[in-house]
């Protein structure tokens, strides 16, 4: 796979069948289709990077219009090395950026370099999410806590503006239903039309 940047970029298209396209260097385009995906990748990569081994900074973007997708770019980058540090830091830096960092099970979290990195740019945690894996190897007994990943602000956020709105909810589907006010009935139809759509499947469940 590209030893640099491998750049996702979902744009939200109403075109009747996928539209994917390779994109390299600055004006290096090739549309590629679903299951040619991969094949196309190595190909552009060997055309960046040709038989050398090691980094590259060049990014390899994919860009798929359909109509089932955000508006949304995924990027993935090369494993944290001397060489990559400066350039893991230029994309992890901006602020609307969500820093995605997977972490093995086994692994001390106190010295894990992606960890450390993400501190960096983002003191608070708030635009950081950890992703575990290889559970089974972990230490028998061991506990993951967030502040120990400096994450789990955003899920904090996230849930007890859940929680607001779902008592908003309520207090104002016990008005519109003892006073049966249109005026009540109004303003509910126009709460339940702003929330997200977690709100929506939570009132659901509810019975709402």
């Amino acid at each position: 796979m590209h030893p640099g940047p491998l750049i996702t970029r979902l744009q939200h298209d109403p075109v009747p069948t996928p539209v994917l396209t390779l994109e390299y260097y600055l004006d290096m385009s090739v549309e590629t289709e679903e299951a040619r995906v991969v094949g196309a990748i190595n190909s552009a990569t060997e055309s960046i990077v040709g038989t050398r081994k090691g980094i590259s900074r060049s990014p390899l973007t994919l860009v798929v219009k359909k109509d089932d997708v955000p508006d949304l770019t995924i990027i993935d980058l090369p494993d944290i090395t001397r060489e990559t540090n400066e350039m893991i830091m230029e994309y992890i830096s901006p602020q609307e950026t969500i820093i995605l960092n997977a972490i093995p099970a086994n692994v001390d979290f106190s010295t894990c370099e992606s960890i450390k990195m993400s501190r960096e740019v983002d003191k608070t945690g708030e635009r950081k999410l950890v992703v575990i894996t290889k559970a089974d190897k972990s230490p028998e007994g061991r506990a993951f806590q967030p502040e120990e990943l400096h994450a789990g602000s955003l899920f904090s956020k996230k849930k007890a503006k859940l929680i607001s709105r779902v008592k908003e909810m309520v207090e104002m589907e016990r008005v519109s239903d003892y006073t049966c006010d249109p005026e009540h009935v109004t303003e509910w139809n126009k709460f339940m039309e702003s929330s997200d759509p977690a709100t929506r499947l939570i009132w659901m469940a509810l019975g709402g």
